[in-house]
């Protein structure tokens, strides 16, 4: 069964009676942002839930398939995290059916935006970016000192990274960029072989809600995996300065990211190749299957091709040492 209607969601809300919710009147919304589910947001009088289901193929251009499984992962990995986690930062799940593939969570405040709404709007707030980074050092660190053996085991399996990060971003940009093939597999190694933490898989603005305090809440897990720390961290630098361009802010951009970093912790000697692994991203994000929609200047993707290539063909460079000049280029 999958969820596409308004009337479907009702029938199957109905059918579970949440919180002895069936004789109040529902009002069921569908909400935007991702490729790789259906989210619909419920409410029913002063409560309100999220239903969440994974859609087999993903919503974009080009045919890109999934296992629905993953939203079993998604799962496990709320649960194993949000004990650890500053509180309100990961939603409660209240129900799971694994039949149909789909969950349903706690809905966060009304008042809370994305982060990606805020930067769109100009928004470059250094107390988000800040947040965004310890929430995201919190959740590696504690996935190394919380979590059993039997619980990190939970997430050696690399299939749904692969199928949504490696194969759609890394290997795609291989056949519209073969010249980068050695660069290009020297980074893929890294995260599929260097492996120390649970990794979120997609720490983008996007999927970080914002509340009226500035703190954020973490969404779509459904790409966690036992992995490299480095990809997280690239994965949001590349969305700030993706941004930072197309919104010519590209100074505040660098700002936030050195902010989101530093909150982190970064360190150059540990979190080896950023500066490689940022580029890589930035150019799967102009070339690969999941493109920004909002970068559709071809001067200006052209820019960012350069960049990207520049950072992908010299990986250990320290990452601010020339990104200040990049991003006034």
């Amino acid at each position: 069964m999958i969820l596409e209607t308004e009337d479907q969601v009702g029938h199957y809300i109905a059918s579970l009676r949440p919180a002895g919710g069936a004789s109040r009147s529902v009002v069921i919304e569908r909400l935007s942002g991702g490729v790789s589910c259906s989210v619909w947001k419920v409410t029913a009088g002063a409560e309100r839930w999220v239903v969440k289901q994974a859609l087999p193929k993903l919503a974009v251009e080009v045919d890109w398939f999934a296992d629905v499984q993953r939203i079993e992962r998604e799962q496990q990995a709320m649960l194993a995290v949000e004990p650890h986690m500053p509180a309100g930062t990961v939603p409660r799940i209240l129900h799971s059916d694994a039949d149909n593939h789909l969950y349903i969570m706690t809905c966060a405040p009304e008042e809370a935006v994305t982060w990606k709404s805020q930067l769109m709007n100009g928004e470059f707030r250094e107390r988000t970016a800040r947040h965004a980074g310890e929430v995201l050092r919190i959740m590696h660190e504690c996935s190394r000192r919380e979590l059993s053996p039997e619980q990190q085991g939970a997430f050696e399996d690399l299939s749904f990274f692969r199928e949504l990060r490696i194969e759609p971003f890394h290997q795609y940009l291989l056949m519209k960029h073969p010249h980068l093939t050695a660069e290009m597999n020297t980074l893929i190694a890294d995260l599929l072989e260097c492996r120390t933490c649970l990794v979120h898989g997609d720490f983008s603005p996007k999927n970080l809600l914002v509340d009226r305090h500035h703190q954020v809440i973490v969404l779509d897990y459904e790409v966690a995996h036992w992995g490299n720390p480095v990809f997280d961290l690239a994965f949001t630098s590349a969305h700030l300065l993706l941004k930072g361009w197309a919104l010519h802010k590209q100074a505040d951009a660098f700002r936030l990211m050195h902010v989101f970093l530093q909150a982190y912790g970064y360190r150059h000697e540990r979190e080896s190749r950023l500066t490689g692994h940022t580029g890589a991203l930035l150019l799967a994000r102009i070339d690969g299957k999941s493109t920004v929609d909002y970068i559709k200047d071809p001067v200006l993707k052209e820019r960012i091709r350069k960049q990207a290539t520049d950072w992908i063909r010299h990986p250990d460079r320290e990452p601010f040492a020339s990104l200040d000049e990049a991003m006034k280029g």
